[in-house]
């Protein structure tokens, strides 16, 4: 018997929705997230894994939710139940599973900033700041940094409006070097623009975006007192090799070497909420 051919459509961006089998109803070879059945990571094609257990539609629905991926929900919606999402062999390769899974609790963590920060605390933000520490969480969250940075601010911001609607404003504030501003709707403009803006926030993105340039350090199994001279040396030469941005970053810990540098790049990673404060 020849199976009847699946059907596929193209959406707006040119990319093909996920293809179905019309007679079975089962999925075809391509990957859920990036619906392409070959794809390299780090130089390997990365093989495509069958779903195999009936949590992981509530998962993504969950994720698709949070992202307000309304293609995904299409997608899968028709998959009345978990069993039968199994049943149809929907197929997916774990970088991207991971990635959108990344994706998704950084997009929670946005969203309960604005809600608690921006709609009830009634404060005003520059929208790159939020922007730029959307990237850094998308990092946290093991997803490659240079991945992270074509997650453009036009987007971002869209994808805000989308899920908040009008309980957000956005204007250019009038002084220099402040840009797009992003406040709650509750608040008149005049007010907002009053609002005066730390320029020393934009040093803090900075440290951090140095940190996930700069290759990590591997410095297990030798302890502080012996390493310091070996770290030192690592630091000094691997720093060689990051980007002149980095490398001015960087200068600010230069007093006591590495382990200075070490130390505080652990407080600016590990304490603070959404915008890293310390």
């Amino acid at each position: 018997m020849t199976s009847t051919p699946g059907h596929s459509r193209a959406l707006r961006s040119g990319k093909e929705t996920h293809t179905v089998n019309t007679r079975t109803g089962v999925f075809s070879k391509k990957c859920l997230f990036c619906s392409k059945s070959r794809k390299q990571l780090k130089n390997k094609f990365e093989i495509l894994v069958t779903c195999s257990t009936e949590t992981i539609k509530a998962g993504i629905v969950k994720e698709a939710r949070i992202l307000d991926d309304v293609e995904m929900l299409r997608k899968i919606g028709n998959t009345e139940s978990s069993l039968e999402f199994v049943c149809k062999e929907v197929m997916y390769h774990n970088s991207c599973r991971k990635k959108y899974s990344y994706e998704a609790r950084a997009s929670l963590k946005k969203k309960k900033f604005i809600q608690s920060h921006v709609l009830e605390k009634r404060e005003v933000h520059r929208v790159s700041d939020i922007s730029n520490q959307y990237r850094m969480l998308l990092c946290e969250h093991e997803l490659d940094y240079h991945n992270a940075a074509t997650h453009r601010t036009y987007l971002f911001l869209e994808k805000l409006n989308s899920h908040f609607g009008d309980k957000l404003k956005t204007v250019n504030h009038s002084s220099k070097g402040v840009g797009k501003i992003i406040f709650s709707s509750k608040m008149s403009t005049e007010q907002a623009i009053l609002t005066s803006f730390d320029m020393s926030f934009s040093a803090v993105f900075k440290v951090k975006e140095a940190a996930f340039i700069t290759p990590k350090f591997n410095t297990e199994g030798t302890s502080q007192s012996s390493a310091s001279k070996t770290e030192c040396e690592t630091y000094h030469r691997r720093r060689s090799a990051a980007s002149r941005t980095a490398i001015n970053i960087f200068r600010m810990f230069d007093i006591g070497g590495y382990l200075k540098y070490r130390n505080a790049r652990e407080n600016l990673m590990g304490k603070g909420d959404f915008l890293g404060a310390p």
